[in-house]
């Protein structure tokens, strides 16, 4: 399995860095800024109203955003083996997301929306950090806990 883990940590490394770098390009295009603006603006009536139809409205395309703990959760759930089995560790997963969620949605106005906007600075920071740690651990360089040796020829990292 190393060998699979090695090529996908540096796939996925590569990727985060084609998806960084094509971002920013795609951010400058009109017809993307436009597209981006006319959701907003949509979205933005959907808060406006406060119905109980908006709210589940805003819930269920909530549900179609990408999120890569969801997708780690159902290669989790796949791997059970059977159908009841994934349903219930799908069930624990959204179930062990709520209080954090809940917390996190209670607690968004007492950080200062320049805090907040300087967060979202971060974010291709980390997103650039990551790759580059995804590209390194599976080039197996042989540097403990950075780019440990996977290839099972020279001595682990971790063990004595």
């Amino acid at each position: 399995m190393a060998g699979l883990q090695r090529w996908t940590s540096i796939v996925l490394g590569v990727a985060l860095l084609l998806g960084l770098f094509a971002s920013r390009k795609l951010a400058l295009s009109h017809p993307v800024t436009s597209a981006v603006d006319q959701l907003k603006s949509r979205m933005s009536v959907l808060l406006r109203r406060r119905s109980f139809a908006a709210l589940a409205a805003l819930g269920l395309l909530n549900g179609l955003l990408p999120c890569g703990l969801v997708y780690v959760a159902c290669a989790g759930a796949a791997a059970t083996g059977g159908t009841l089995a994934g349903a219930w560790y799908m069930t624990a997963f959204g179930a062990g997301t709520v209080p954090m969620m809940l917390a996190i949605s209670l607690s968004g106005k007492l950080v200062p929306a320049s805090l907040r906007l300087k967060l979202v600075k971060t974010i291709p920071v980390c997103v650039f950090l990551l790759a580059t740690l995804l590209i390194l651990r599976g080039l197996s360089l042989g540097i403990p806990y950075l780019s440990p040796d996977l290839s099972g020829s020279g001595a682990s990292c971790c063990h004595k």
